[in-house]
């Protein structure tokens, strides 16, 4: 198998994860169907209070609070690029919590999702959100800004996934990840498990500084590149390359 970033040979690390000793890219080879696992296991996995959903599968209050102060530190982070006529598109935007702190900023705000109780949340909103996988909608659209919070290392394929944001943006993309250290080398570290049908995280990357410059930089030029909100994580701004 060769790296998703670079090209290389990877080599088999742990049993489904593979990694690149060239740009220093991971690949975790989940074994059954990820686009299912999203839809269905993911978020509950994910979830560490139950009283963030009622009984009846409706999103509570609880979920958006939880998640107010992240979405407050993302939105300073693009506000100094945002314009009250621009248009965002936000890659699997949960419940919506983000697009509701950045709707009052901007002109337009839509979302994908692959959850349903989320999907049913965002849209009791008032945000038009796409419920299939983001490589497969036709969105017969642009937007200027296309934001993915944490998205990219859950894609399979993630370069096509950066080939479409590319084609869908008008102005920036912004994307960020996590990674397994901070970009300086301290704080806390996350740990690198082998994906199981059972036990699984979702992530299918882990990328680095190099490994993620090297598949991005084919497609944009990289406005900034800084420690991300969620450390250890990377944010990248970016503006496609012409052509």
């Amino acid at each position: 198998m060769i790296c998703h970033c670079c090209g290389k040979d990877y080599f088999l690390n742990m049993p489904c994860v593979y990694e690149c000793l060239s740009c220093g890219h991971i690949h975790c080879a989940y074994p059954g169907d990820s686009i299912q696992y999203h839809q269905i296991q993911y978020r509950n996995r994910e979830r560490r209070d139950w009283s963030e959903i009622s009984q009846e599968g409706k999103v509570m209050p609880l979920f958006h609070e939880k998640r107010r102060e992240i979405c407050l530190n993302r939105l300073s982070r693009v506000s100094k690029y945002l314009g009250y006529n621009d248009t965002c598109l936000d890659i699997g935007g949960g419940a919506g919590t983000f697009a509701s702190h950045l709707k009052p900023s901007v002109a337009e705000v839509e979302c994908t999702e692959l959850a349903p109780l989320l999907i049913n949340e965002a849209r009791a909103l008032g945000f038009n959100t796409y419920d299939e996988d983001f490589l497969k909608i036709d969105f017969n659209r642009k937007y200027d800004f296309v934001f993915a919070w944490h998205v990219l290392e859950h894609v399979d394929d993630p370069e096509q996934f950066l080939i479409k944001t590319k084609e869908l943006s008008n102005k920036y993309v912004v994307i960020e990840i996590p990674l397994l250290v901070a970009l300086n080398g301290e704080g806390r570290q996350r740990k690198l498990r082998a994906p199981k049908i059972d036990d699984y995280d979702g992530h299918a990357h882990l990328f680095c500084e190099k490994s993620f410059r090297t598949m991005a930089e084919k497609h944009f030029n990289i406005v900034e590149l800084v420690e991300g909100v969620q450390s250890p994580a990377l944010l990248a701004i970016m503006e496609h390359k012409d052509g």
